[in-house]
């Protein structure tokens, strides 16, 4: 790695320094977030549900056929059954042990392009499929109203102070973003080091959460 040569550092300097940096940091980034909230919530949004009477069958003369419906099949939210609830439900399996919904299940996994972009995506997900209230009320407090929706935990709140300190741990550790696994790869000559590099840091991560998760259920 070549280095520059060291001198003192004026204040002029720095703070040109510092504003360039900033600068270039909030274009890249704003792109990268907007782009990554727009495509959350298109995922979210589609595919798009129709009113069950529209699709009721037709019977003579034009009325329309009602069928009970059936009493062991749990309503889902349109979001449960979008695009991006799909693919949650099926990565949560992965992250249930952690104490992750399928919703900070689908943030990891937007998460690897940037982890600010876990913000976006859970701002986006938590703003859509929360049914209380009104939409002025911030994500904090509808983190907190969360609650998990199916299996043994239902009813339970999804993030408390044992699993919010996991989920951070979580996205403190795994994948590095994609421009980081690039730049292993080409500065390494190989991209089994990249590679490696994600296979470890996502397996130490799960490890390090799960064990802040569990341990921390059984001391508490």
């Amino acid at each position: 790695m070549e280095l520059p040569p060291y001198r003192m550092p004026t204040l002029r300097s720095t703070t040109k320094h510092m504003w360039d940096k900033g600068v270039q940091y909030l274009k890249k980034m704003g792109n990268v977030i907007l782009a990554a909230s727009v495509i959350i919530w298109a995922l979210g949004y589609f595919p798009k549900q129709h009113p069950a009477s529209q699709n009721a069958p037709v019977g003579i003369a034009g009325t329309a056929v009602t069928t009970a419906p059936a009493t062991d099949i749990p309503p889902s939210s349109p979001l449960e059954s979008s695009y991006i609830g799909r693919l949650g439900k099926a990565i949560q399996p992965f992250f249930n042990p952690l104490g992750f919904d399928w919703k900070m299940s689908v943030g990891i996994l937007t998460g690897v392009a940037a982890k600010e972009v876990v913000v976006a995506t859970m701002g986006v997900l938590y703003a859509t499929g929360n049914d209380q209230g009104s939409s002025e009320i911030q994500l904090s407090e509808r983190l907190k109203n969360e609650k998990f929706t199916e299996g043994k935990k239902q009813g339970q709140p999804v993030i408390d102070k044992i699993s919010a300190l996991s989920f951070v741990f979580f996205i403190l550790l795994y994948f590095p973003c994609i421009a980081t696994i690039t730049a292993i790869g080409k500065e390494s000559g190989s991209w089994k080091w990249a590679l490696l590099a994600i296979a470890y840091t996502t397996a130490l991560a799960w490890i390090v959460a799960f064990a802040i998760y569990n341990v921390g259920n059984l001391i508490f």
